[in-house]
């Protein structure tokens, strides 16, 4: 399953590399971008020496029951 990733750009050539990478841009901040990425994408990112953060995924309430949407994805 891909990730959400908050990648720190420091100059828009490492703006340029992220997106030319192929992951899915979520939100362009000033100094960072919100990303959808897989595991490869990521890793190609961190060896191209970008600092990559992984933000954690937000339980579902629904009705009173909360849960994970990953597992709603499997069930």
């Amino acid at each position: 399953m891909d990730a959400k990733l908050l990648v720190i750009v420091e100059n828009p050539a490492q703006a340029q590399q992220v997106r030319s990478s192929g992951v899915e841009v979520l939100a362009d901040y000033p100094d960072s971008l919100l990303i959808r990425a897989t595991a490869a994408q990521r890793k190609q990112l961190e060896q191209a020496g970008l600092e990559v953060a992984e933000l954690p995924q937000t339980p579902v309430q629904l009705a009173g029951t909360t849960f994970d949407f990953q597992h709603a994805q499997e069930g």
